[in-house]
């Protein structure tokens, strides 16, 4: 009796460490568990965020894509009216030398005064 009380005893105390080392997985499991809520929290504020980025850069998107055509629209009457100007003006040669002059004399004023505003810096 002596021997099955000791086998006895240390089946109780196994099943107690048993028992122990259970709670203690499952405790370490429950701080891993909401460790991974944390996370998962953050990972959601993270992709709202992202979400909420990506709605105002595609509106954005939208607003130039509308004024790139709204300027390509402009773009293309004023090359329009520049090649009637051209063809009208192509009769008249006094006309478009003192057009091309003017330009090239505002290229040179514009040059100078830029240049000397530099120097002065």
């Amino acid at each position: 009796t002596l021997v099955m009380s000791n086998g006895g005893a240390s089946g109780a105390g196994q099943s107690r460490r048993d028992w122990h080392d259970e709670q203690t997985l499952l405790n370490e499991n429950d701080q891993r568990a909401e460790l991974l809520a944390a996370k998962l929290s953050t990972l959601r504020g993270h992709a709202k965020d992202i979400d909420s980025e990506v709605n105002r850069s595609n509106t954005v998107l939208d607003g130039m894509s509308s004024d790139f055509g709204s300027a390509q629209g402009l773009l293309e009457n004023t090359f329009g009216r520049v090649q009637g100007f051209a063809s009208r003006a192509g009769t008249d040669r006094r006309l478009m030398c003192y057009i091309v002059g003017g330009a090239v004399f505002c290229f040179i004023l514009v040059y100078y005064v830029g240049l000397s505003l530099v120097r002065r810096y």
